[in-house]
């Protein structure tokens, strides 16, 4: 085991970096000659912020031309929601066969480790049951080791509503449309400010300043509306913001 941190290797990292990226350690480099593939493993604290596990694939690959492979074993895998998107975009970006992940509905547990993937029909949980092997040696790779997955089927119960005859029924009455309900602007300094690492629950009314590093459209196909699906990094921590478009 090495006992060297990868900040002091001479990759070059940004100045800024979390302290978990600063304070990790270098556990092995392997180099397969075969396949032209580095795999390096690192020794972390807690779990690398999304952005940050990305970068050091891609500082060392470009260092060495090969295809390179990371692998976290973090002491605290405690990691909030938003975080845990940003890694399931990440993985399908790297991974194409597990893009459709990144595009489910989940619920996730973060006491208890449990991430639950919902299909919408059986055909769907098929299909992601198929992947959810394979999806956890990749999400234990990231540092999301011994994460308790399953896939649901969100069937819809049908209630059995008898038929009921009533005579002499009042003639329907005619209901004006309603206005359109739009909500106020207010200017963003009424907003508080924040960075997104003093994020950990749901909140409401924020703002902060960040940058966009991916960002993808996705139709709906029932309604033609598109979902703009925005990867923000806001030097401290990254989200993954969504925004309904008008029909195509």
């Amino acid at each position: 085991m090495m006992d060297k941190k990868i900040t002091d290797t001479g990759l070059m990292f940004p100045v800024n970096c979390s302290d978990t990226l600063k304070d990790a350690l270098l556990e092995s480099i392997r180099f397969y000659r075969d396949d032209g593939r580095v795999e390096i493993t690192l020794h972390t604290e807690r779990i690398l912020p999304s952005q940050e596990y990305s970068l050091i694939g891609e500082t060392i690959k470009a260092a060495t031309s090969a295809e390179t492979r990371v692998i976290v074993h973090a002491d605290n895998r405690r990691i909030n929601r938003n975080e845990l998107e940003n890694y399931l975009v990440l993985i399908g970006r790297q991974n194409p066969e597990y893009e459709v992940l990144s595009h489910s509905m989940f619920r996730f547990d973060r006491d208890t480790e449990n991430l639950c993937f919902l299909a919408n029909d059986r055909e769907e949980e098929t299909k992601l049951n198929n992947l959810m092997e394979g999806f956890e040696t990749v999400l234990a790779g990231t540092g999301l080791s011994r994460m308790n997955l399953r896939v649901e089927f969100r069937q819809a119960e049908e209630e059995s509503i008898p038929d009921i005859i009533v005579d002499n029924l009042p003639e329907p009455q005619v209901k004006k449309p309603e206005k359109e309900k739009t909500y106020a602007r207010r200017k963003p300094e009424e907003y508080d400010e924040i960075e997104l690492r003093d994020v950990h629950d749901q909140i409401s009314d924020i703002r902060f300043a960040g940058e966009v590093f991916a960002a993808e459209i996705t139709e709906i196909k029932k309604t033609k509306r598109l979902i703009q699906t925005l990867s923000v990094y806001d030097g401290t921590d990254a989200i993954i913001v969504k925004r309904f478009e008008g029909r195509v």
